[in-house]
């Protein structure tokens, strides 16, 4: 017996084709557009029209590159990080911080 063909698959390798389609579409507009604006073609290329500033011949030094690169390996981190740190903010159940409401309760009396 012949095994049918699973409808997802197609269905998933159609979408597919069609993203691709869509992403070829879009760059050929920008393209065009690129084409169009010749300021724009002449900001392309970078090397021959504008001198480049300090800052981009500072950064293409190889330590420079090595940093950045370990930064962004940790950028996931940093952010969990700071969601920790935002709610970690539980006072210790002995001892409490919040001196305003033990004063309103008579904590201190």
């Amino acid at each position: 017996m012949k095994r049918r063909k699973s409808k997802f698959r197609l269905k998933s390798r159609k979408r597919r084709w069609m993203r691709r389609k869509w992403s070829k579409k879009r760059n050929r507009r920008k393209r065009r557009w690129m084409k169009r604006k010749w300021w724009r073609r002449m900001k392309r290329r970078k090397s021959k029209f504008r001198l480049k500033s300090r800052k981009t011949r500072w950064m293409r030094r190889r330590w420079w590159k090595k940093r950045k690169r370990r930064k962004n390996k940790f950028r996931w981190k940093w952010r969990r990080r700071r969601r920790w740190r935002m709610h970690s903010h539980r006072p210790h159940p002995e001892i409490s911080h919040n001196v305003f409401r033990e004063a309103q309760n008579g904590y201190f009396r």
